[in-house]
């Protein structure tokens, strides 16, 4: 788990982390560099700030008054929690604090609760802050933020968008993994005049799918009077950056062509930390831990493996499992049963193998000769003498391997569910061929939809949808395709890595009775009459 804990996934409805895939093959190759350029230059920025930030001494700001658009707010001590009420996306905090003579201020977002144990929490970010100066006199005049640097860069929300209205902003996104804090250096450094105060706002417009908000629930304020950060923004090399920063970016907006979901690692100080469940509950964590394999088979030597490791590990010469499971799968996948029968299963509890030595030979030749390509190594086996036997079976061989584990004779296994409404709807000639796209209904019986939970309804496609491929019917598990189950689909409730094929009466019924074969049954008839 702590493998796949550390990449990006922030349930958005745009899928981030995506790449655009122009058509022209040439482009791509500059999209790669674009997209590699950027986060390594992003980063490189963030970098100085956030070693400057470690080496600061930050004051915590003293609180005058709290309020909030929305819910309750508490001032304790030197943090500003949440008291009552409702945050919804849009709200907006402002506080009142003593007017202090600050070169960079930070914002720290807090946990609720101080026990890691309980983390994450529920997502918490800030999507834009702005400072007032309040005078005596109650006028109020805007305190310029110039560059932000935050604690680390994730997700698709950069820092520094929170100086903009209507932007991102930073935090913790879907869920909080500890606290975070960011950096606001100010364009020139506070001087402090009499009975002056400062008015922070801080918007929170951020959201998750199904628009809950991600309000700050927790959060603390603090200054520093360091004249580093005023120096830091006049270096020479921060502003090469940034130029080059802003010239990349601008070209990466500008890209054409769908986005494509990807996997990203986030980087180590990114990390999220990954627990133990106790007895199996997700509620009551334990130990941090480490990514890792099991002591049982060959170990990562990469002091913190990230997935490049584990995918180098898991296809290394060293490891002697995955070619075997591999090969042994596409093996069942044409015989009906693998050489190993539990594919799901080759520890202690699963079947030992009924040709250990050719396993080892298809392994080997999956992973030296056919450098893992499945479609070769798939032609191999289909042309092979053993594939090709007749099905054709004596009493004498019937009597010896009635299962035909020894291989004497030629697969004989049943089509998958999907597979025997596809092949009803090819023999008749109603197949449709497309290609992708949402999912379709096929005619089902009715009412096995009806529900009193909600209002949703099968309606049964017309025209060409009406015969599409079984892998494009739309699926329920909580109401499953009836005549898919029928022939032993699994109702995906729970993973299943193979499927026993059964032979019942109802399956029978089905064919005879379900709209779809008669329908296909009529159009073959025709096809035979003409």
């Amino acid at each position: 788990m702590a493998f796949f804990n550390n990449t990006e996934d922030q349930d958005l409805d745009d899928e981030f982390p995506t790449v655009r895939i122009p058509a022209d093959t040439e482009e791509r190759e500059r999209v790669a560099a674009l997209w590699s350029s950027r986060r390594t230059l992003r980063r490189a920025i963030n970098q100085v700030g956030r070693e400057l930030a470690q080496q600061t001494d930050w004051v915590p700001l003293p609180l005058v008054r709290v309020s909030s658009t929305h819910g309750q707010l508490s001032a304790e001590g030197h943090e500003v929690r949440t008291a009552g009420g409702t945050f919804p996306p849009g709200c907006a905090y402002s506080l009142e604090t003593a007017c202090v003579p600050a070169t960079a201020v930070r914002v720290e977002i807090l946990p609720e609760s101080d026990d890691p144990k309980k983390w994450p929490e529920d997502g918490s970010v800030l999507s834009q802050l702005t400072i007032e100066r309040i005078a005596q006199d109650g006028q109020a005049s805007p305190v310029a933020l110039r560059h932000v640097y935050a604690d680390f860069l994730a997700g698709p929300y950069d820092p520094q968008s929170s100086l903009d209205p209507d932007a991102d902003g930073f935090g913790g996104y879907p869920k909080l993994y500890g606290p975070r804090w960011a950096v606001f250096v100010l364009s020139e450094p506070l001087s402090v005049q009499p009975d002056e105060t400062l008015r922070w706002t801080l918007r929170q417009s951020a959201r998750t799918t199904g628009a809950r908000a991600v309000h700050l629930r927790r959060l603390r304020l603090s200054y520093a009077t360091d004249a580093a950060w005023h120096s830091l923004e006049t270096d020479h090399s921060l502003p090469a950056m940034r130029q080059q920063w802003e010239d990349v970016e601008r070209q990466w907006k500008a890209l054409t062509g769908p986005k494509l979901p990807i996997l990203q690692e986030r980087d180590p100080e990114a990390r999220r930390p990954t627990r133990v469940f106790l007895r199996g509950n997700w509620l009551q964590r334990g130990e941090e831990q480490q990514a890792g394999v099991p002591t049982v088979l060959p170990q990562i030597a990469a002091e913190a493996p990230t997935r490049l490791d584990l995918a180098n590990w898991l296809t290394s010469s060293s490891n002697p499992l995955t070619a075997r499971v591999i090969a042994n799968r596409l093996w069942a996948a044409l015989f009906g049963t693998g050489i190993v029968e539990t594919v799901e299963d080759f520890g202690s509890t699963g079947t030992p193998p009924s040709h250990p030595d050719l396993l080892d030979h298809l392994a080997v030749r999956l992973r030296d000769h056919h450098a893992w390509h499945w479609k070769p190594f798939l032609r191999e086996l289909v042309l092979s003498a053993t594939y090709r036997q007749s099905q054709r079976v004596t009493p004498e061989l019937l009597e010896r391997d009635p299962r035909n584990r020894l291989l004497a004779r030629g697969p004989r296994t049943r089509l998958t569910a999907e597979m025997v409404r596809d092949q009803a709807l090819l023999a008749s000639g109603l197949l449709s061929r497309k290609i992708g796209g949402p999912s379709v209904m096929p005619p089902q019986p009715e009412g096995v939809w009806r529900t009193v939970y909600n209002n949703a309804q099968w309606k049964t496609s017309t025209g060409p949808d009406r015969y599409r491929r079984g892998v494009y019917t739309y699926w329920r598990r909580t109401s499953p395709y009836p005549s898919f189950i029928m022939f032993d689909a699994p109702s995906r409730e729970v993973c299943a890595a193979r499927r026993v094929p059964t032979n019942t009466p109802l399956q029978a019924l089905v064919t005879w009775n379900d709209p779809v074969y008669t329908e296909c049954a009529a159009a073959l008839a025709r096809r035979a009459i003409q």
